[in-house]
């Protein structure tokens, strides 16, 4: 959706390169690891790129695939478990990513220009230069992040580590002279992989905020039009123009929803049921520490995706609805018909439409989210039970 600025023609020809100078050195870092980022570069420089993230993803692959041909070891409903989950941590992480990786390119360069457009407009409540200090602390705790997680995964590799442990298939199966080559490209990509994970993450918390700045701006407008009892009533342009303002912040929702919705998707289609998996894993005696550890480690990550991406949504959820309260508190009884037409088209917006970010339009991130994972987790925790019959089933099936 396109903001609707005085000259609808403007959104095609708006520069992105403010906002894309704010962004330039996520964007950089991004695509240094493995994400192809929509960068203005010559052709060389892009193909490169672009050769480099589909080596990433194909290496990406191989590391999930890897857990389904070497299982003739696995006889435990525990090691089951522990496998599958290890798997599905990879599997959730490379849909994050990848999936991420094809909505950023498409739909990020229009939520510059509608960005852009939106500022010249209406003008902002924050500017290119807050947005630029945002994204170098979150480049700093990124990197910080990054260098502990190294160590994490070294520890779990290298570290006096059992070979036989399950999250390391097939590393049982090399021989000696290869097994060092196996854990080093196994080290790069798990960390790179977290390193995305992370970026993307601090990517998405700094476009909500700009967004939800502009909610907030907008109803202290409002509460300032709308406020003073007994004042002058605002002019119809005044009106509608406020109602316009705030379709075009729904509007930069609807752009960003678009860049992010893998993102969204994978956090409730991937993360949590693993997030589930794994913790019935815990219930299993017959893992080594190493894997244990490992299972600890992975869903602490997964749980973090989940915590504060829906936090962040359900945020700009109630910000972009705040301001109804102030709206219904007007006196209208001095205001024209063709006003209140317009202020009953404002409200009636606000109130009959959930505005924020969807899993995929099936619904909306708001705050009954919270409550409906909750369940969630507690529904796949009982269904555990279910899985160890089938395992002991199949177990015991005779030949």
């Amino acid at each position: 959706m396109s903001v609707s600025v005085d000259n609808p023609a403007a959104v095609l020809d708006a520069p992105s390169a403010d906002l894309e100078w704010c962004f330039k050195p996520l964007m950089k870092f991004l695509d240094c690891i493995g994400m192809h980022m929509p960068l203005q570069r010559g052709k060389i420089s892009n193909g490169l790129s672009v050769v480099y993230s589909v080596c990433f993803y194909v290496f990406m692959c191989l590391g999930n695939v890897r857990f389904f041909l070497f299982t003739s070891s696995i006889d435990t409903v525990g090691k089951w478990t522990a496998v599958l989950s290890y798997c599905g941590f990879h599997v959730a992480c490379a849909y994050y990513v990848s999936a991420t990786c094809v909505s950023i390119n498409k739909h990020l360069p229009n939520l510059f220009k509608e960005f852009e457009c939106y500022r010249e407009t209406y003008g902002s409540a924050i500017d290119n230069a807050k947005i630029r200090r945002m994204v170098k602390v979150l480049m700093c705790l990124v990197l910080s992040i990054g260098i502990f997680n190294f160590f994490t995964v070294y520890l779990t590799i290298f570290d006096s580590v059992n070979d036989q442990a399950l999250y390391l298939i097939p590393l049982g199966y090399i021989q000696e002279d290869y097994r060092l080559i196996f854990k080093l490209a196994h080290t790069i990509y798990l960390w790179l992989l977290i390193l995305q994970v992370n970026a993307i993450l601090g990517f998405f918390m700094i476009c909500t905020f700009c967004i939800s700045k502009e909610y907030s701006r907008l109803h202290a407008v409002i509460k300032h039009t709308f406020g003073t009892k007994g004042g002058d009533v605002p002019s119809t342009n005044v009106i509608d123009r406020i109602r316009r303002q705030f379709e075009d912040i729904c509007g930069l929702v609807e752009t960003a929803n678009d860049v992010f919705k893998h993102v969204i998707g994978s956090c409730f289609i991937a993360s949590i049921p693993v997030v589930c998996l794994m913790l019935y894993g815990f219930i299993q005696n017959d893992l080594m520490r190493e894997e244990y550890l490992v299972l600890i480690e992975c869903m602490i990550v997964l749980l973090t995706i989940v915590a504060v991406l829906t936090l962040t949504s359900v945020v700009l959820n109630f910000k972009a609805h705040a301001g109804l309260t102030g709206l219904l508190k007007i006196e209208f009884s001095r205001w024209s018909e063709k006003d209140l037409q317009i202020m009953n088209l404002f409200v009636t917006r606000i109130t009959s439409t959930n505005i924020g970010y969807t899993v995929y339009n099936l619904f909306t991130v708001d705050s009954s989210t919270i409550l409906m994972v909750s369940t969630e987790v507690v529904d796949l925790k009982l269904s555990g039970t279910l899985l160890t019959y089938v395992f002991v089933v199949l177990q015991f099936k005779p030949n």
